[in-house]
C-alpha cells in the first residue's frame, strides 16, 4: 500500500543583491533586509499552510479599506498573480502584494522609508521562485 503524501510545503528561492541578507523563516515569515540595517526592506508571509481561507482580492481589499489603501491592481511574480494595492503607515508609503497558491495565502510587504522606489529591493522581486514540494 502506498504511503499518502503529506500536504503541500512551499519552497521560496530568491537572491538576495549584495550587502543583503534573509532572516531564517519564523512562524512563516521570511524578512530581507539590508546587512547593517532593520529598514527598508522586504517581509514575505506565508499563512494557512494549504488550509488557507479567503481570496487576494479579499485580502487586499481588506488592507484598502483599513488602512486607507491606493487602488487594487494586479502584477505577476513568477508566474503567480498577485493582487496589490499602496498604504502609509507610520508615514512610511508601503506596497503589499497578496495571492492564493495551493491554499496558501502569500503576502509581500516592502517596507521601511523608500522601499517602493529602492533599486535593490525592485531587483529582488524578479528573483524569487516560488516551488511546491510534497514530503513522503
Amino acid at each position: 500500500m502506498k504511503k499518502p503524501l503529506s500536504a503541500p510545503v512551499f519552497l521560496v528561492l530568491m537572491f538576495a543583491a549584495s550587502g543583503w541578507q534573509a532572516s531564517p523563516e519564523n512562524l512563516g515569515v521570511v524578512n530581507v533586509f539590508p546587512t547593517d540595517k532593520n529598514s527598508p526592506g522586504l517581509h514575505f508571509k506565508f499563512e494557512g499552510n494549504g488550509n488557507a481561507a479567503g481570496t487576494a482580492e479579499g485580502a487586499i481589499i481588506s488592507m484598502i479599506s483599513g488602512y486607507n489603501g491606493s487602488p487594487m491592481r494586479s502584477a505577476t511574480i513568477d508566474g503567480v498573480e498577485f493582487k496589490t494595492m499602496t498604504y502609509t503607515h507610520g508615514g512610511r508609503t508601503q506596497p503589499v502584494h497578496a495571492a492564493f497558491r495551493n491554499v496558501t495565502r502569500i503576502t509581500i510587504t516592502m517596507e521601511g522609508v523608500g522601499a517602493k522606489d529602492l533599486s535593490k529591493i525592485k531587483a529582488v522581486l524578479p528573483t524569487v521562485l516560488f516551488k511546491q514540494v510534497r514530503f513522503l
